[in-house]
């Protein structure tokens, strides 16, 4: 059996049974289908960012994790840039 639920399915528990006929026998099997509400698409960053010293031109590494925190696969673009002047205020 398969199911196709249309696009404005209302998030409910439906009841519903299924009827097999065939060469003088019947079968029934009741079904229950909870359809929860879609989440809305949702992502977060959490960055893992030490306190780091080292020369202007020197590499620094950290970790970071993109969660997609919604119901749907996403495609993600991720950009990074470089600071051309730290300003530090006392």
């Amino acid at each position: 059996m398969k199911l196709t639920l249309p696009a404005d399915v209302a998030a409910d528990t439906y009841h519903f049974e299924v009827t097999a006929a065939g060469s003088g026998a019947q079968a029934k099997l009741p079904l229950e289908l909870t359809i929860q509400q879609k989440l809305p698409p949702n992502m977060s960053l959490t960055v893992d960012l030490p306190t780091l010293r080292g020369k202007p031109d020197g590499t620094f590494r950290f970790n970071a994790t993109l969660k997609n925190e919604g119901d749907e696969d996403l495609n993600v673009d991720l950009l990074a840039g470089v600071l051309r002047r730290v300003y530090r205020c006392l």
